[in-house]
């Protein structure tokens, strides 16, 4: 019968070791002596395993050939030798020794007899200690089957949390397994092991634990009682096939097969999905697939939108595990007429012809848009309506990015007042209407009262105050429904638009704006589809140094003075907002600066000697840095006025 890991314990007391000592010196009076090798001792115990962190003792036990007594007896770990207050004396032969074992605790422990004046001292015995730590417990001990071919595999596959600890020592892992007909064991990895009972257990209960053991002790887990229903993890739903049927824009049916027969298991189910390409998953409520079903209509979708269905699948009363999702299935959903109006705008473009503009009429496809627009309805006040097909506007709705469309250019004369209206269409049908009043020059709605901006979190916001108005006799409803904030690019003119609710006082700019370009922003209070006027600020997402120095000429040239000349830096090169001009000279050695302002394009330099040389340039400065223009160099004159 084994010992307990408390018996071993106590095998390491004093009055175990004082029996062994004694049992050890009766057999060692009845060794031979015709030995042709002669011993001086011997250690009790012989090359043990250790524990670190605990004490151990050992006994050396001197024979008679060692010409020697307890008195001379000396312990050294390797080559230190062990204080004598940590020595027992036993008899006069035997000596124990109490050491406490460490990470640096020597491997080798030597008995050793004092040598004489001429001699060192002599080896009696050696022993080879192997330091661990006794196995610890393994926890969170869990168990699975899973489906092989079309039943639960008889394999029980477990884990656990093995000890933290180095294991230093040579340990075993054995899982067991019991049942009220069987038991079952098979050896174990570190953290991992399986049982093959045979036959799955079905409707059965379970025992299953693990045992650690080494030279220092053994130690068992925690017993997992489990209903075998518990441990039960099958394949995915297979043959997931989704339909898309017309005249159900925003619905799919999904459809199945139960991977393992009713028999077996009876199952329920879990449905997920999303847009192609967004990973947003939404999941089916589980109170409306909680049946043994084969089918489940998706609702309430968008239309001629791409989706992506997965299913999966675990036992109807929640035992065991869900199994894995099923692959991806996906289907678009047929199309649908437009759901909400195209974003309806417009430019106006300065005319050679007085008293005249140019009304650029552009859009945005709608954003409920359900399929391909094909082309939009247009009338101008009192015209027809006209068609214009589109080849290049947005698809569908798997865009993020809605394209600009060109309409209509039109020449509009400063007096008239004109109602645009626009619908688009698909082909199942046209979309709501929007409208869009142009009115006369001396007929525009008051614009916003201020308007800034400023950069937060690598966006460009923009910041206004609402127009004051007051009921009047104008033509326009006095209250402000909506904002649209554009954006033009100075560097190519590319330009957009938002739109804001009425309650909106600062927002961010939504379109992909480019570090270093300049824009100009305006805000416009819309009134019931009239336009306001416009409020601009020039607005940069982020600034740097300019591109390039300004282009510095000398304008003329005295004996005691030079005027210097020099252009702005194209707005594209700017790179951000000029704060101030300086101006360096250089003559003999020495340089002088001026700073001037941002509005300053030539200055004249004073108090210069005459028939001098001297090498001027321009610095332009932004917030974020300064370029130089090139050198100039001039000479004052040697006679002058």
């Amino acid at each position: 019968m084994n010992p307990t890991s408390k018996d071993m314990k106590g095998i390491m007391d004093k009055s175990s070791y004082r029996l062994l000592q004694l049992l050890s010196l009766a057999w060692l009076a009845c060794r031979p002596t015709c030995s042709s090798i002669t011993t001086y001792g011997t250690i009790i115990p012989q090359s043990p395993s250790v524990e670190i962190g605990k004490e151990f003792t050992a006994t050396c036990v001197l024979y008679t050939a060692a010409k020697a007594t307890a008195e001379d007896i000396y312990w050294k770990l390797k080559n230190v030798t062990v204080p004598k207050e940590q020595y027992t004396k036993i008899n006069d032969s035997a000596v124990s020794v109490t050491i406490t074992i460490t990470n640096e605790t020597a491997n080798w422990l030597l008995c050793e007899k004092k040598g004489s004046p001429l001699n060192r001292n002599q080896v009696i015995h050696g022993i080879l200690l192997t330091k661990g730590y006794p196995p610890e417990k393994p926890v969170n001990l869990s168990c699975m089957a899973v489906q092989s071919g079309q039943k639960i595999s008889s394999n029980v596959t477990c884990t656990w949390q093995p000890g933290t600890r180095d294991e230093i020592l040579k340990t075993t892992y054995t899982l067991f397994g019991s049942l009220i007909v069987s038991n079952k064991s098979s050896k174990a990895h570190r953290s991992s092991g399986y049982i093959d009972f045979g036959t799955f257990p079905s409707f059965m209960q379970l025992a299953m634990w693990v045992e650690v053991e080494n030279k220092l002790g053994k130690v068992r887990s925690d017993i997992l009682d489990i209903y075998a229903a518990d441990l039960v993890k099958t394949n995915p739903p297979s043959d997931v096939n989704i339909l898309s049927e017309n005249n159900f824009s925003r619905t799919l049916l999904v459809s199945w097969k139960h991977p393992i027969h009713v028999t077996y298991v009876t199952l329920k189910y879990n449905i997920r999905f999303c847009t192609v390409g967004s990973g947003d998953w939404t999941e089916v409520p589980p109170n409306d697939t909680e049946s043994y079903k084969e089918s489940f209509r998706l609702q309430y979708l968008k239309p001629d939108t791409e989706y992506v269905v997965q299913v999966r699948c675990i036992h109807h009363m929640g035992y065991g595990y869900w199994s894995d999702w099923s692959a991806n299935s996906t289907a678009r959903t047929p199309e649908d007429k437009p759901t909400s109006k195209p974003d309806l705008w417009r430019v106006i473009i300065p005319s050679q012809v007085k008293s005249e503009r140019r009304v650029q009429v552009m859009c945005k496809d709608p954003v409920e848009s359900n399929g391909r627009i094909q082309g939009y309805s247009i009338k101008i006040q009192d015209g027809n309506w006209e068609t214009v097909a589109v080849n290049d506007s947005d698809l569908d709705s798997r865009s993020q990015e809605r394209k600009i469309i060109p309409l209509y250019q039109i020449p509009w004369s400063d007096k008239r007042r004109g109602l645009i209206e626009l619908k688009a269409w698909n082909s199942v049908g046209e979309s709501p209407q929007a409208s869009l009043v142009i009115p006369k020059l001396t007929q525009e709605p008051p614009s916003v009262e201020w308007l800034s901006w400023f950069t937060q979190q690598g966006r460009l916001w923009v910041k206004w105050q609402p127009p004051n108005v007051t009921a009047t006799g104008e033509p326009y409803r006095s209250e402000v429904t909506e904002y649209i904030l554009e954006w033009v690019s100075v560097s190519d003119g590319a330009m957009d638009w938002q739109r804001e609710r009425r309650h909106t006082r600062t927002a961010a700019i939504k379109g992909n704006l480019q570090k270093f370009n300049r824009y100009n922003i305006s805000v416009y209070p819309m009134y019931s589809g009239w336009t306001g006027k416009p409020l601009t600020i020039a607005a940069f997402l982020e600034q740097g140094a300019p591109l390039e120095g300004p282009s510095v000429k000398v304008r003329r040239t005295g004996k005691n003075d030079a005027e210097l000349e020099w252009m702005e830096i194209p707005l594209d090169k700017q790179r951000g907002f000029i704060t101030n001009y300086t101006i360096f000279f250089i003559t003999g050695g020495k340089e002088h600066s001026i700073v001037v302002s941002t509005d300053t394009y030539s200055y004249t330099v004073n108090r210069m000697a005459s028939n001098s040389k001297y090498v001027v340039r321009v610095m332009a400065s932004t917030v974020q840095g300064s370029t130089n223009s090139s050198d100039l160099s001039f000479n004052t004159l040697m006679y002058g006025e």
